[in-house]
Formats: structure tokens, sequence, C-alpha cells
């Protein structure tokens, strides 16, 4: 219920039975009902009402509406029935019949009788009606801002009107003053009521509601209107009656007086691909070019936008323009649903279609010429292009590439000749080069853009579907899973959606949604026919060249097709393949490309099989040939080549912008991406930009387990200057430290030096930051003596192979070795456990590196100075070292028991089983981490309880300070606890 409705129900308590104000309130009640639904109806559903259906409601309007009439009016605006039920539909014309037989001339008021009808109908449309269920705010829209629409909210139970305001996009086709429903509060669905609904408001807070009467003068959006409330009528000027439309022979008219001729729109709901603001800035306000030229693809949306401006004017009550003609020589479509190209047979085909065209909108009659060569088609082509009647008029001509070439040199030349004071004109083609004008380029769209192009047309084809659409793209692996089935082209969206109506699961996997012959064709099958001869090997020879990604270096691709085309065509042939935008340049490089769409590499793969056989062998033999001794770089390089020129040229944002444009791209090889994430790195520390550094590092985790990187992770968070970030950054090793190998498996040689360069980082960062704590400093020492684990496990031929072979583990893990002998020294001096590891590590050292003099005479100096007689150093440094250190890790079957349960919840708290260790079997509590509790469901530990049961598992045992640590693997999540 609305305010209003609460309104009557309060008049009506305050009079009493019998009264004449009471009886008329129980009247406008109703009939206020029947004004609401047929405001709610139209504005909802009038783009979908026919034409000649239009006309005959816009004429009805003249007349004050019979109730009968409002009826019918809704049945035809509500077809799927949404608010006139059977039974709505029944009570509406119980209504209407009471009233003409006992309200009209000769009725004698009976106060109980009336009353209890009149309530009684009411009460039935407010059960059956859920319009008038629903808790309901009423917006009334007064001014439109840069951003926002401003206005009154006035609630169902408010005394008063509230300021309300909205962003400018979730609100479209208003002209304000008009009246909105929004339901549930704070819901952005908006309904608009208007012109069947009005509110005026005075100075202060009052209000005066009422609903239409009659419109004598629509053009001009004047009408008289009911007070709900008070006695009398009211003429107001409503912006929405110039909505109206009239429909003639050729054109339709708008209540604003505006002329448009009479063609589908091939959209019902517009999604702007990005560029229809730009070409409505042009139509409006460009001074300086008659000819606007929207190129782009096919299927991305060109004429879909131009449709969209050319009826944004139509409605448009300050009339830019009083004629728009829209001419389109489109001769095909393609039918998403079936994936099938369908002719279209009313189009214009010729220059000669073009003006009689223009001639039917401007006069509404068929042209008293019939041919190019009479004196009447002259006099009217000239008088057009004079502008001597001095009405604006908007031209679009689209498609125009489709034209014949003789065809399009006529249209050109027409468009040369027209005044720039009078016409301005859309022309859309795939290629920008056929005509000149002002450019505006299309694309597909980004991920965001596709995902919200999807949502869109999903809410108005299938609104069921739309709640399992919003849930599945949450995921981002989802996201850009259609991004990549679609190539963000509006045409395979529309297609995708069809058949993910219909199969929510396979859809996302089909690459082949433009691999079908039927689509190929109609995106790239015409381009080719547009191109001379040079552009046509080139076009067919990037599908040897193109490589993943669909990139390729133009310096590849002119070489291995400089025997196969003309001397010194080529920049002109690829310049045909940019304009034509079958390629584009890849962001801030010179030299690296790509193929547009997917769907253009079936294309030339097909046109390749069908060159010449010499051409098709020249270019093939260059490909395998060193390209006379050039290099030739993929495109990988290449863009890494042109980030490192930039660099150097001191353009550090182009480069910056270009390793990210590498990191980025997932059809790039995995090597190059971690080559560029590299560079970008240490690009950053040598400009000391330390934190953007470690920025970058956290915004691409999915390198996060690369050694190269992590290492150079690491040296960063070690290095960083800034005073504010210096102490968090290094203490951000330890964190690393204690989630490194634990997403390891197993661990190797690589793994553990760059382990070990962390452990290296953390003993300093006690030292110099931490004061020598001593629980921080037994920290560091499980870390380095961990380093050390490893190492001693190895035999002779590992070690020197493994360690000593390759100069930066070696350096990282001597290192961590001689941090952890200086770190247990220091814990040696207060507690005396520690000088058998201290001993244990010197004794290894000496046997494992004789070569490094310095570090042995350095732990040999540290012994002295500890009181360790020269007969006991010496003794350490000539042991073999047959000490039985524990290894690193090491892996035991478990045997499952029985779940232990928290008394207080009944969950499952942990598992308890066995693990045999030197022949005794030990028992192990395994709990789940507290980390795990917070995404671990009941049912999906119930689910891991019998995955425990029937599957083996194994125990990875390690020993701590504090004692054994038993860790589950191979499964998740992790469990651990001490033994």
């Amino acid at each position: 219920m609305d305010y209003i409705l609460r309104k009557f129900e309060a008049s009506i308590k305050i009079t009493k039975q019998g009264q004449t104000e009471r009886f008329n309130y129980l009247k406008a009640r109703i009939e206020y009902v029947f004004y609401l639904l047929l405001g709610y109806t139209w504005n909802k559903h009038k783009n979908e009402i026919e034409s000649s259906e239009l006309t005959f409601f816009s004429d009805s309007l003249d007349d004050k509406l019979a109730l009968g009439r409002i009826i019918n009016f809704i049945k035809k605006f509500d077809k799927k029935r949404e608010v006139l039920t059977s039974n709505t539909e029944i009570i509406l014309n119980d209504y209407n019949e009471y009233r003409k037989q006992n309200l009209g001339h000769g009725y004698t008021y009976n106060s109980a009788d009336a009353e209890e009808k009149l309530n009684s109908i009411f009460q039935r449309l407010c059960n059956n009606v859920d319009l008038l269920k629903s808790e309901t705010d009423i917006i009334i829209v007064t001014e439109k801002n840069e951003e926002t629409w401003g206005g009154y909210c006035v609630s169902s139970d408010a005394q008063f009107p509230e300021l309300w305001s909205c962003p400018k996009s979730i609100i479209s086709n208003c002209t304000p003053s008009c009246v909105f429903y929004r339901f549930n509060g704070l819901s952005n669905d908006y309904f608009q009521l208007s012109p069947f609904i009005f509110i005026k408001k005075d100075a202060g807070t009052n209000l005066d509601f009422y609903m239409f009467f009659t419109s004598k003068d629509m053009p001009e959006g004047q009408a008289k209107y009911t007070n709900l409330f008070e006695d009398g009528k009211e003429n107001f000027e409503i912006p929405q009656l110039t909505e109206m439309i009239i429909v003639d022979n050729y054109r339709k008219r708008s209540g604003s007086g505006v002329y448009i001729n009479l063609f589908d729109t091939n959209y019902k709901k517009f999604v702007d691909v990005g560029v229809r603001e730009t070409v409505d800035k042009f139509v409006r306000n460009n001074k300086a070019h008659v000819t606007a030229v929207l190129s782009g693809n096919g299927g991305v949306g060109k004429t879909a936008c131009a449709q969209k401006v050319c009826m944004d004017l139509f409605s448009d009550k300050s009339r830019p323009y009083k004629f728009i003609v829209f001419a389109s020589a489109k001769d095909r479509r393609f039918d998403e649903k079936i994936g099938k190209i369908e002719e279209i047979k009313s189009r214009v085909n010729n220059f000669y279609d073009v003006i009689v065209t223009i001639y039917r909108t401007l006069k509404d009659k068929e042209p008293d010429f019939s041919s190019e060569s009479s004196e009447s088609f002259t006099e009217f082509v000239d008088s057009f292009c004079e502008g001597k009647s001095g009405e604006k008029v908007l031209l679009v001509v689209d498609d125009f590439e489709t034209f014949d070439n003789e065809e399009k040199e006529k249209i050109a030349a027409f468009l040369g000749n027209l005044d720039i004071n009078i016409h301005k004109v859309i022309v859309t083609t795939r290629n920008s080069a056929l005509i000149d004008g002002y450019k505006i380029q299309t694309d597909s769209f980004d991920e965001d853009g596709t995902e919200k192009f999807i949502r869109a047309k999903i809410e108005e084809l299938y609104p069921q579907q739309l709640e399992y659409f919003n849930e599945y793209i949450k995921s981002e692996e989802n996201k850009e899973r259609v991004h990549f089935v679609t190539d963000g082209v509006p045409i395979f969206m529309l297609q995708w959606i069809h058949l993910y109506a219909q199969d929510h699961k396979n859809i996302l996997h089909e690459k082949n949604l433009y691999s079908r012959e039927d689509a190929i064709n109609f995106l790239a099958g015409r381009v080719y026919n547009y191109f001379k001869d040079d552009a046509k090997i080139l076009y067919a020879a990037l599908s040897k060249v193109a490589k993943k990604g669909n990139l390729f270096v133009k310096d590849t691709l002119k070489s291995v097709c400089e025997k196969s085309i003309r001397f010194n065509t080529f920049e002109d042939a690829f310049d045909e393949l940019v304009t034509m935008n079958v390629v584009e340049q890849c962001d801030n490089s010179q030299n690296t490309f790509r193929v547009y769409n997917e769907s253009y590499m079936d294309d030339m793969a097909e046109r390749f099989s069908k060159l010449p056989e010499p051409t098709r062998n020249s270019i093939t033999n260059k490909l395998t040939q060193n390209l006379g001794g050039r290099v030739n770089l993929s495109p990988y390089d290449s863009l890494l080549e042109e980030a490192k020129s930039a660099y150097n040229r001191g353009s550090v944002n182009t480069a910056e912008s270009t390793y990210r444009q590498i990191i980025k791209n997932s059809d790039f090889p995995i090597e190059k991406r971690v080559e560029a994430l590299l560079q970008l790195l240490v690009m950053f520390t040598t400009n000391e930009r330390y934190i953007d550094a470690i920025n970058a590092f956290n915004e691409f985790k999915e390198f996060s387990d690369n050694p190269k990187v992590v290492e150079r992770y690491i040296w960063t968070l070690w290095g960083c200057t800034a005073d504010d970030q210096k102490i968090l950054c290094q203490k951000t090793v330890f964190d690393f430290l204690n989630n490194y190998l634990q997403k390891h498996g197993s661990v190797d040689a690589v793994t553990l030096s760059t382990y070990a360069l962390g452990a290296t980082f953390y003993s300093k960062y006690v030292s110099l930051y931490l004061q020598n704590n001593n629980g921080e400093l037994k920290k560091a020492f499980r870390y380095c003596y961990r380093v050390y684990q490893y190492v001693y496990t190895l035999s002779n031929d590992e070690f020197k192979k493994q360690i000593l072979g390759i100069k930066t583990i070696k350096q990282n893990t001597d290192t961590a070795i001689i941090q952890g002998f200086d770190i247990s020294a220091k814990l040696y001096a207060t507690d005396e456990t520690y000088k058998k590891q201290m001993l244990e590590i010197a004794g290894f050292y000496n046997n494992r590196y004789p070569q490094n003099t310095t570090n042995r005479k350095h732990i040999t100096n540290t012994l002295s100075k500890m009181g360790m007689s020269v007969n006991d150093i010496t003794k350490i440094q000539n042991k073999t070292n047959e000490q039985n250190v524990i290894p690193l890790e090491e892996l035991y079957s478990f045997s499952y028991l029985y779940s232990k349960k928290n008394q207080q919840t009944g969950g499952i708290w942990g598992y308890l089983g066995t693990v045999n260790l030197d022949d005794q079997q030990i028992k192990a509590l395994l709990h789940i981490k507290e980390c795990a509790q917070k995404y671990i469901s009941p049912e999906e530990m119930l689910d891991f309880e019998q995955y425990i049961q029937n599957n083996t598992i194994k125990v990875k045992l390690k020993q701590t300070d504090k004692g054994w640590s038993a860790s589950l693997i191979g499964v998740s999540p992790s469990f651990d606890d001490y033994l």
C-alpha cells in the first residue's frame, strides 16, 4: 500500500457514514487504482506495444478516459497478466458496471449499501493485486543534476515528504517532474506512473495528488487532471505526454513533433558499448563536421548505438532535430538463437534508395520521381542539400561498406554537399577508411563490460535465470571464462545467453560459439572481400604467424611476406588490416599486434589454404628460415624488449604498463609472465619504489610459489627503506617463513635455498630490530636449523650436486647455517641445551665446507671465545660428524581410530589415530586448525571423516622445540597437533 491509499483510508475514517464527502473518497480510492494500474503497465511495457495500438491509445487520451477503456488498455499492455489476472479483471469490470448503473443521473444515494459495496470492491482489489499488497514509496523526481536525480520521497507511513536523490544510471528516460513507484524501501526498482498520476508540491510540505482526466494538446504536453482529495480540475504541462506517438504511412511523430521513419530497432533493452555518449554529443554539439563515422567489427553494437541515439532524439522534448532518417544497407543478420545468418530484404540498396527514404520521412508520401535521371530527383536532392526548409535533419547510413563501390562514391559525394548548420550524419561501417568524417571507434567489451551486458540481457530475455547468473559470475574464474568464450562481442554474448538458459554447466566451456561456420562467415567472411590483393596475403599469412593469444610481431609478418607482395607496399597493406579492425596494436607497443578476434583466425587459415601454391611455399619457407639473419622474436619477447627499451629511455610509466600487460595475459607462456614480473620488481627496487614492488607481488599472488619471484620478494622486503614501512616489511619475512614450506609437499634444493634466504634475513631482523629477544632468537634458530637438517641428510654426491654445484643455493644455505651456528652460540650463553646443536653444526660445517676458510675461522674464534680448548676445537674439526640428526620430515602411515566430538556443540573437533614411529605405535590427535574452522562446515567435516576411514592417509612428522609435530598431508584441510 502506498501513501495515497493510506491518505484515503485516513480521510474516510474522519468522515461520517452518509456524508457525500465520504462517498466521494470511496469512489476516488477505487478509481485511483484504475489509473495506478494503467500508469504502471503502460510505462513498464510501452516499448513492446504495437505501433497501431499506441496510436489508438494516444488518440484516446484526447477524450476523458472511460473506465472500461482503461481496463482494455491495461489488458493490452499487461500481456503477461502480471497485474490483470482474471480475478482482477472481474473486479474492475464489476466496479465499472456498478458505477454506470448506480452512480449516474437519477441515482439516489443509499449510504449503507453503497459504502458496503465500494468497500467490498476495494478489499477484493487489495487481495488480488500484488501491487497493492507491497509497502511502496512514491518518488517525485523534480530535478536532474549532472550525476543524480533529485526530488522527494513519500513512504507509505510518512507524515511529510523527505528529500531524495539517486544516481542517474538507476532511472532512465525520466523528464522531471514525474512520479515513480519504488518497492521495498531500499530497492533500485523504480516504476514510472506519470503521466497518469501527478503530484504537485507547494513551497512547504503540502502535496496535492491528481489523476489524469484528459489531454487536448499533447504535442505541447498539456493535460487536465482531477484532484484526488479536493473538488476541481487543473491543467498541467506534463513532459511524459510528449512520449505519445502518432504513426503515419512512412513515419511516426512524437508528442514533441519529431518525425522519424518506421524501422525496427535491433534491441529491446539497450546496453551501451561505450560510445553512445560520444555519438550523442556529436549530433548535438559538434560544429566542425557533418558526418561521424562509427566504425568497428561486426556484431559489436554499432547499429544498436546509432538507433539508440535516434530514439533518444525522437523523444527529446527540446527537439534538436525535426526529422530523423535511418537508412540501413544491412543485407543480413546473425540469429544468435540458432547460430544462422538470415537475409534482410527491407533495406536500401543504393544511393537512390537513400534519397527515397529521406523523401518519405520528410513528406510521408511516395516521391514523384522514379529514377536518378529525372529532373524532380535532382531538384529534391539539391533542395535537401541546401537545407531550404530550414528544418534540422539527422541522417543515419547503416552498414556503409555493403554498398557497391559506385554507390559508395555517390553517397559520399552527397554527404559532402550537406549543410553543416542543418544536417548531421552518422555512418556505421566496419572500415573507417571508406568515408571521411569524425572517427568514433567501437570495440568489444572487457570482462566487466561483458558481465554488465550479459546481466542486462538475461534480465530482459530470461529473468528467471538472473539469480543463477549472479551467483555464478561471482567466481573470477567463471567471469574470465565467460569473457573468453564470447570475446566480449555482443552477438556471441547473446548466443551464449540463449545456450546458458538451456545448460548452466557445459556452456562455459564452449569456445566454439564463434567457430561455427555461419558465425565466422558473418563476422569475418565479408571483410576479406574489401581488401586489396597484398592485404589479402597478409591476412592469410597471419594464420601462420600469430601465436598464442593471437599475438604477432609486425616485423615477423613483414619478413615472411616480403617475397609474396609487391615492393614497398607492406605498410599500406598492413594499414588496411588496422583500419578494418582485423588487427590492433598492443598497448604501448610499436611492434607487437594482436588479431582482433579469435573468429578471424579460422577464416585466415581457410584463406591461406586457398592462396596460390608458390605464395604458400614462400611464406612457409621463410618461417622455417632464420629470416636473413634477423632475430625472429616471439610476441612475448618483443613486448619484453619494448618494456626494457621504454625504461632505458626514461619512460617508466610505459615500461610498467607493458610489463603489467604481459603479466596479466593468461595466454602468455608462464615463464614470460614470470620474467616480466621479475623485471618489474627490479625496476621498482632500483628506483627505491619498494612499496610499489611489495604491492605488485601481493597483486600477482598466482606467482607466489615461483622460487625466483619469492627470492626477489624477500630481497625487496629487506631492502625497503621507507621509515614507516621498514620494520613491518622485514617482519613480513617471518610471516612468509611460517607459510612457505607448508605449501610444498616435499622440499628440494631450490625451495630450501629460498627458505634459507628468508631465514637469514629473519635472523638479521631479530638482531637489528628486536635486540636479540630470546624468544625471537629461538624462532630464528629453528628456521636456520631446518636448513641444516635438510643439507645434513644429503650424501656427499648429492651435496656437491645440489648445494655446491649452484652458486646461489650454496651461498644462501651456507649463510643460513652459519647464522644458525651464531644464534645457537648466543642461546648457549643462557641455555646449555643449545650446546649440542652448536657443536653439531660446527662439526658438520668443518666437514662439508673445507674450502670456506673464512667461515671455518669464524667458527673456531667463536668456540674459542666461549672458553673451548684448542684440543676440543680440533676434535670437532676432525670429527666425521656421524651424529644422528633427525631428518627434516618423514612420512608415516596413519591408522584411523575414531573422531572426537566437541562436548558442548557436538561437532567434530578432531581425529584420533596411530602413527608407527621407530617400531613404536604412538597415538596422535590431529585437530582442525583454527583458520580452517572458519571455512569448513559440519557437513564437510563428516565427508572428511568418511574419507579418512576409506583412504590411505599419510602423516608428516617433524621435530620442533616443543616436541614432535604431526600433520596430515595429501588432503584438505590440513591438520596439526603435537604428539
